[in-house]
């Protein structure tokens, strides 16, 4: 681990290192089978505007209601099924919608803020669904550290907090390529923007070329993962920088940090490191640039270079409990999951949950919430859906 890369800042700015002498905790029996379905909805017997035609976001109130953004507006419905409202339509006003059928990001805070992100364009509403404000988030305080250029590419998630955004991303620069750049999170209060956490990028290799450029990533190599916890606080790992990769056990850590950046605890699990397979070079490289070619080279020299992929590609959360989503192949039919205790900062149960037909490569499609997992889903007639399982209580170890 290079502690050198990642850096936590508070009210001022402290290089905190976190070494792995902390006990690691070794992984329980799998769980099996730990989704018994409760109700799939959607489909029919509901009025014509709440039918799902094409979702693509799903989120969970910590009330139990069902938010899914269909049609370009979100559609919630009670954790019974039961249509209770619509937010919003397509537009470009107040509390509308752009993104039409593209996919969006769209999370519930632990007290129940709702955000839109949409490309640039953020929305936020209140705990009562009431719309609370539309911008752009080139134009937020910290955006020249990802939106120097118009040829720097950043990915962008802000979970409000009442009046605090909490938001990631990163500042690969296709023009200047070699100059090092950055995942990080921000708070933003009343309009001023403090960087908590910063870790440098290493799985991204950008390059220029002609007047724009691209990048070539690959998310084994690792990258920043967070997710929020009760009472303003964050889980978050890298997956490279926070990870030992070795043999026979290598060891991950999650930070728990409050909204200050003050850590609270850390966790420290082990897993069983894996290769990265080593990607073929194509034959024909006679229209690639000289940069998009050492980019591609230093790609191939980053993975000998770690060897091990990464152990874990998300990390998401119920109320105090974290779960971390083992790293698995495209092709694989399960996800392994561990779950912590964020509370006690243990790990509780490790168990297999089965892919939907809605995964689209490796990304994970489960909502998690209340003791229910919920996710989008097609039935067998071949109309959209979602689905709500109950979770073995053993997952939560109980």
């Amino acid at each position: 681990m290079k502690t050198s890369k990642r850096i936590f800042l508070s009210v001022c700015i402290l290089i905190i290192v976190f070494p792995f002498h902390i006990s690691a905790q070794t992984s329980p029996q799998l769980l099996k089978n730990v989704f018994k379905l409760e109700l799939e909805f959607g489909a029919n017997d509901l009025p014509n505007e709440y039918l799902l035609v094409e979702p693509h976001g799903l989120a969970v109130h910590p009330n139990g209601d069902v938010y899914v953004f269909d049609e370009g507006r979100i559609k919630v419905f009670e954790n019974t099924g039961k249509p209770k409202k619509i937010i919003g339509r397509p537009g470009q006003g107040p509390g509308e919608f752009e993104a039409g059928k593209l996919e969006i990001e769209m999370v519930i805070s632990p007290s129940g803020f709702l955000t839109v992100h949409e490309r640039h364009i953020i929305s936020t509403f209140d705990p009562n669904n009431k719309f609370l404000d539309r911008f752009n988030i080139v134009f937020m305080p910290h955006s020249k550290e990802f939106y120097s250029t118009s040829n720097s590419t950043a990915y962008t998630y802000i979970l409000p907090e009442k009046d605090v955004l909490l938001s990631s991303g990163h500042n690969a620069n296709r023009l200047n390529p070699n100059k090092p750049y950055y995942e990080f999170l921000y708070i933003d209060k009343d309009g001023n923007s403090k960087e908590i956490v910063k870790y440098e990028v290493t799985g991204i290799f950008p390059f220029s070329s002609g007047r724009g450029g691209g990048d070539i990533s690959n998310d084994l190599l690792g990258r920043l993962y967070f997710a929020l916890l009760p009472n303003k606080r964050i889980v978050l790992s890298h997956s490279n920088h926070d990870v030992v990769r070795q043999e026979p056990l290598g060891k991950y850590i999650l930070h728990i940090i409050d909204f200050n950046g003050v850590k609270e605890r850390d966790i420290v699990q082990t897993f069983i490191p894996e290769l990265i397979p080593v990607p073929n070079k194509p034959r024909n490289t006679s229209n690639w640039s000289a940069e998009e070619k050492q980019a591609r080279e230093d790609l191939y020299n980053m993975i000998k270079k770690l060897k091990y992929k990464s152990p874990f590609h998300n990390i998401v959360t119920d109320r105090n409990y974290i779960f971390v989503i083992n790293q698995s192949y495209a092709q694989s039919k399960y996800y392994y999951i561990d779950v912590f205790d964020g509370e006690l900062g243990k790990l509780i149960s490790h168990f297999e949950a089965e892919k939907s037909s809605e995964t689209y490569k490796n990304n994970f499609s489960y909502v998690f919430a209340n003791g229910f997992a919920y996710e989008r889903n097609t039935n067998k007639d071949g109309f959209k859906i979602i689905r709500i399982y109950r979770i073995n209580p053993q997952v939560y170890g109980k």
